[in-house]
């Protein structure tokens, strides 16, 4: 079967995901890439769209549809309900992006994970905690919550501690409040894009990757940081529920309350910031079990392998 995938092309998050999934598809089926910043180049034979869905306008088929779509609150906008109705089938990343968009469009969806593909059982044992914060600007900074992880690791250690926010189109004046929330915490900034060896470099430098976001579809960061064994403190909600557990690492209790951003509809999570004080602190105390469970995890359950496996049982 041929099929048109389209989706984002390069490196940022969504096109990762994108040439993860496209490429699993491809093991089965003769796939041809398009990017969705192209705009459609006519009717496809089969269709394979991985973006949001009212950018799917235009991209069609004449046979088979799949849209992989993820959410990032408990409600979904109006162009969920407006374009699925074109698709076949519509696949998504996490339990959670399951549950909502079966909920609210009243039909199957199918669950496809993402994948890691660079595992390390390597830990640290830096004399003071060095923890690790990444966002992608242009991911809505209300949704990613990075002052709120600055916070939390400045009140858990205070000036013993380094701060290191790995992020992407970061606006000056952010990087600003930033330096001025993290106060007498030392706090470097790494900004832009890191390929794989660089992160890895990266990952191998720090004791804990901190992500007191609102909500994920999935947290690709976060299965990333337990590949590495590294420990992980960050919100009970959302996509990173099915891999982040008491068992792999240290979920921060949140309330659940009415989205503060204008893009999202339905409910986020609000993370404690005493619980996530305290975890701060025990995840460094801990004697690194809970980071060798958590690579294991990944290693087994969230690999190339068992992405390829669920992409076929999809099919």
């Amino acid at each position: 079967m041929k099929v048109n995938a389209v989706g984002h092309i390069g490196s940022s998050g969504l096109g990762r995901a994108f040439e993860m999934h496209a490429g699993c598809l491809s093991t089965f089926h003769d796939v041809s890439y398009e990017s969705i910043n192209g705009g459609p180049r006519g009717q496809a034979e089969n269709l394979y769209f991985h973006g949001i869905p009212k950018a799917s306008k235009g991209f069609n088929s004449s046979g088979r549809s799949i849209a992989y779509w993820v959410c990032e609150s408990t409600e979904l906008d109006e162009s969920y309900h407006q374009e699925h109705d074109r698709f076949t089938d519509i696949w998504t990343a996490s339990t959670f992006c399951q549950e909502v968009i079966e909920r609210e469009l009243n039909r199957k969806v199918k669950l496809v994970p993402h994948y890691v593909d660079k595992f390390s059982a390597k830990t640290t044992s830096n004399t003071r905690p060095t923890v690790l914060i990444a966002f992608d600007g242009h991911s809505r900074i209300l949704r990613k919550n990075p002052a709120a992880s600055v916070t939390a690791a400045r009140d858990a250690f205070g000036a013993n501690c380094e701060i290191i926010v790995k992020a992407k189109h970061l606006k000056p004046s952010y990087k600003q409040w930033l330096v001025k929330t993290a106060k007498d915490s030392p706090i470097t900034f790494i900004e832009g894009h890191l390929d794989d060896e660089q992160m890895t470099q990266l990952y191998d430098k720090v004791d804990i990757l901190l992500s007191l976001h609102c909500a994920e579809g999935f947290g690709l960061h976060i299965l990333e940081a337990m590949a590495h064994s590294k420990k992980v403190v960050a919100t009970d909600f959302g996509g990173s529920r099915d891999f982040l557990t008491p068992a792999t690492g240290y979920p921060v209790e949140d309330v659940i309350n009415s989205t503060t951003d204008e893009v999202f509809k339905g409910k986020w999570a609000f993370p404690s910031h005493d619980h996530a004080v305290e975890q701060l602190r025990i995840a460094v105390t801990d004697d690194g079990t809970k980071n060798q469970a958590a690579f294991k995890m990944a290693r087994n359950n969230f690999n190339h392998i068992s992405t390829l496996c669920a992409t076929e049982a999809a099919l």
